[in-house]
């Protein structure tokens, strides 16, 4: 061994099956959703800062990347992984600026 070190880290956020959340965990995580739903973007910047992003958000992006016949960059080829990935990432994000779920990734299963 040529050199050794310890250190304590701390998870913030743990991704754990939506099943396996506790009730308040739960809670937080659908009132969020719930906020994202009923909040348009332009009032939910407002309240919640530059994160926030609503559900009708997400639904356009998802679709302008994966409704075309020719050329779709969701689900072809090596953009699957990526960029579902990058949209779950900006989803918590969003879910995050609400204070709410402030301790909760999105769960397993969710999406």
């Amino acid at each position: 061994v040529v050199a050794l070190r310890t250190q304590t880290l701390t998870c913030r956020y743990v991704r754990r099956s939506i099943r396996a959340l506790d009730a308040l965990d739960r809670e937080r995580f659908f009132a969020s959703f719930r906020a994202m739903l009923d909040t348009p973007l332009p009032r939910g910047i407002a309240l919640y800062g530059d994160a926030y992003r609503d559900v009708d958000y997400f639904n356009r992006l998802h679709l302008n990347r994966a409704a075309g016949r020719r050329n779709d960059a969701m689900h072809d080829g090596m953009g699957f992984l990526t960029q579902h990935a990058s949209l779950t990432n900006e989803f918590e994000l969003a879910l995050q600026a609400l204070g709410l779920a402030t301790k909760v990734a999105v769960p397993l299963g969710a999406l």
